[in-house]
């Protein structure tokens, strides 16, 4: 609230509130992380709802132009700049794809599409064009890599059962908590 009465950016003013209330008072209890996590699901599935409601009635921004940067951001100009970020970690080129065609994605770019809009102090000239963009590349998102999980997911569990046990995609990572991992009945 002090961030938006300041004209500062609410987004960056949460995220060092959080780092803030972890510093002060050490780790977060798992049940707090668990209330998060779950109230994060369920105002994205909010926000996904919405985004598909609004979405239909934006067919007059919707130009060739932006369908084909759509098409470039969900292929090229993601996928090439995680392949020069994974390229010493030895993976093969099916999994560096993989990872490329999967990542970060949706919310994220409805977030970070605000952060650029402002806060409505001024409708910036650019305004509907980046909401046309990221509105073409979300809704070809949730199309794409919804039909194409299942079959990827598969082809790559099956790859990875080939590979020898020193291969780098064997590799152990640090485990990070999900929701997923939480035994409910406690």
């Amino acid at each position: 609230f002090v961030a938006h009465e300041l004209g500062g950016n609410v987004f960056v003013a949460t995220f060092a509130a959080g780092l803030a209330m972890t510093a002060a008072y050490g780790r977060v209890p798992e049940s707090f992380l668990e209330f998060a996590e779950i109230g994060s699901e369920l105002v994205g599935l909010m926000v996904f709802f919405l985004f598909g409601a609004l979405l239909a009635g934006m067919g007059g921004a919707i130009s060739l132009p932006v369908l084909i940067y759509a098409i470039l951001s969900l292929t090229a100009i993601r996928m090439l700049p995680v392949a020069i970020a994974l390229r010493g970690t030895r993976l093969r080129t099916p999994p560096v794809a993989f990872i490329g065609w999967f990542g970060p994605r949706g919310l994220a770019s409805i977030v970070l599409t605000l952060v650029a809009l402002g806060d409505g102090g001024g409708s910036p000239p650019f305004g509907p064009t980046i909401v046309a963009v990221v509105a073409v590349t979300i809704a070809l998102s949730v199309i794409a890599h919804g039909l194409s999980a299942g079959p990827a997911v598969a082809r790559y569990g099956a790859l990875v059962a080939t590979l020898p046990e020193d291969a780098a995609e064997h590799r152990r990572t640090a485990e990070l908590p999900t929701r997923r991992g939480v035994d409910r009945r406690s």
